[in-house]
């Protein structure tokens, strides 16, 4: 169980669409881990080599995670001050208030939203021919979309740009202005969902230190979570009810349901921040009570969901069936070519690359056209290419199998 610890300095402040902040997803990939296949590991290792984080970029997060996952979970926050149009890819303004059904209306066409995001950044991992480049940079989108789909005012809107218009005082220290021209505050009730409230519960202890409690914490929901739905929108629709019963419900001077309109600053819908601010929301214990258990919750569903969307596109390889199937076909195997059709040159390195490493120094690249049925279908993975390099070994000693 977490104890809560007050901070006696002043309040951590990022910037307003950060979600979580650096500890936040941190702890959200740390916690995915724990439980993504070594299969899976094993091919997320080779993606994020083949394609690291430039160096040159200006990171916000200056401690690192320590790990190259876990580092690339903040990545998207700064490559979108290089690549501003990919900030919408962030959030998906769901309106307070609105009937459950379709989503997708609420994605706008141009520019996209998070769970479109999310399946465009699955889809150029799953394609074969996507640059190592690129596919390290999908991954990395994924890690950190997957987190921000699970901070609930990244799926809701009150015209308020997230609780970014929504000016609070937090354990006495009240909402000042930052910026006139778009009557921005901090404190704001996105700020402290973020990273203030987790840094209130988070104390001293490590992200890898919360990531351990969390995943113990919460060791029961798990295999719920595990075998629940892969669908992103399914999991912005449950974020944006928590966002309703928890961010909202839970303020101490309930929040009027605003019409939906389009906004671009906290000036807009008749200077929807200044409206809020004469409702003196004052924030401390009780509002950080209710409000602490349901961000770690949403942090370690976050990753959990994580580890099994990524286990569900490489999927751990069955030795026992592996060895079934390939002890059935080893007349085929030592009888017959392997497959028609030659791969591409740089998916055939890329299989090379897959291959065990006592295998990959006896199979040439060039052979690399004679493969299992499973690359052939695209399907690269550690466990196809290990089909392959048995296959091969069998046909290479079948006067000794004989």
């Amino acid at each position: 169980m977490f104890s809560i610890f007050l901070l006696l300095g002043g309040l951590t402040v990022v910037p307003a669409a950060q979600a979580w902040g650096c500890k936040g997803h941190y702890i959200t990939a740390l916690v995915a881990e724990k439980h993504i296949n070594p299969n899976a590991w094993a091919i997320i290792t080779q993606i994020l080599d083949a394609g690291p984080i430039d160096p040159n970029l200006s990171r916000y997060c200056k401690e690192t995670a320590g790990d190259p996952f876990a580092d690339s979970s903040t990545w998207a926050d700064d490559e979108r001050s290089i690549n501003p149009s990919t900030g919408r890819w962030h959030f998906m303004d769901i309106p307070r208030g609105a009937a459950p059904g379709d989503i997708s209306q609420y994605c706008p066409q141009t520019n996209g939203c998070v769970t479109k995001a999310i399946a465009d950044q699955l889809a150029l991992l799953r394609d074969p021919n996507t640059p190592a480049a690129v596919r390290a940079d999908a991954l990395r989108y994924v890690i950190h979309f997957i987190g921000d789909l699970h901070q609930p005012l990244h799926t809701t809107s009150n015209n308020d740009r997230g609780g970014n218009c929504v000016p609070v005082e937090f354990f006495g220290k009240p909402p000042s202005e930052t910026n006139r021209q778009s009557e921005s505050f901090q404190p704001n009730l996105h700020a402290i969902w973020d990273t203030n409230i987790l840094a209130q519960f988070a104390g001293d202890r490590t992200t890898q230190q919360l990531a351990d409690e969390l995943d113990a914490k919460f060791k029961n929901q798990i295999p719920s979570w595990q075998s629940g739905s892969l669908d992103p929108k399914a999991w912005a629709w449950e974020g944006h009810e928590v966002a309703e019963r928890a961010v909202y419900g839970s303020l101490p001077n309930k929040v009027a349901i605003e019409p939906p309109r389009e906004v671009s600053s906290c000036a807009d819908d008749d200077h929807i921040a200044m409206r809020m601010l004469n409702l003196n929301e004052t924030l401390a214990d009780e509002y950080e009570n209710a409000a602490a258990p349901v961000i770690q919750e949403q942090l370690t569903k976050a990753g959990i969901r994580l580890a099994t969307i990524l286990n569900d596109l490489w999927p751990q390889f069955s030795a026992d069936r592996s060895a079934r199937s390939l002890r059935k076909k080893r007349s085929a195997f030592v009888s017959r070519s392997l497959t028609p059709s030659p791969l591409p040159e740089h998916t055939a390195t890329l299989a090379l690359q897959m291959l065990p490493a006592d295998c990959r120094q006896t199979v040439p690249a060039l052979s690399l056209d004679r493969i299992a049925p499973q690359l052939r279908h695209k399907q690269i993975s550690v466990s196809a290419a290990s089909v392959w390099c048995c296959a091969h070994r069998w046909k290479q000693n079948a006067p000794s199998l004989a």
